[in-house]
């Protein structure tokens, strides 16, 4: 049985199949680094994909999106990731970040200032930036700033009328 490294070099042109393979530049790439050491066989059969067909991906072919679920599956790794390559890589790590975002005030709380960030004006977005600043890394010239940006940022929000 073929290994991942008897695979044709993915990537072709100027960069190195080595090089591809540890930068994840390409789907193909990000495949071999979710395989790993494990057979493509075994892997294709543990992903629920055809071998034939994930070794056309090794070459370059594009997966339809069930197939792309089904590998990210079996890797262990975003979809986003294995798509694009953008960040974070692995499941483990979108789950920290979504942590403490089960409750949905404090996801409604986040696009409501969101919301109102995005119609601030630019001086009010600068006051917001500031005031975030002072509470990342607190000293007194940080928060003189942070009390000056309070006061320009106070009609961000719309007042409620009694």
């Amino acid at each position: 049985m073929r290994k991942l490294s008897d695979a044709p070099t993915l990537g072709g042109g100027a960069e190195s199949s080595t090089e591809n393979r540890t930068t994840g530049k390409t789907l193909a790439s990000r495949l071999v680094l979710i395989i790993g050491s494990e057979s493509v066989a075994s892997f294709a059969r543990r992903s629920g994909v055809g071998e034939s067909l994930l070794r056309k991906y090794l070459n370059g072919a594009q997966p339809n999106a069930s197939n792309l679920v089904l590998l990210a599956d079996a890797g262990g790794c975003s979809i986003d990731w294995l798509a694009a390559g953008r960040p974070p890589r692995m499941r483990a790590d979108i789950s920290d970040n979504a942590k403490g975002l089960e409750d949905a005030s404090v996801v409604g709380n986040e696009f409501l200032v969101l919301k109102q960030y995005r119609a601030a004006d630019s001086d009010q977005k600068t006051a917001v930036r500031v005031l975030l600043e002072a509470i990342e890394h607190p000293s007194g010239g940080a928060w003189y700033r942070a009390g000056q940006a309070i006061t320009n940022i106070a009609n961000i929000f719309p007042r409620k009328k009694d």
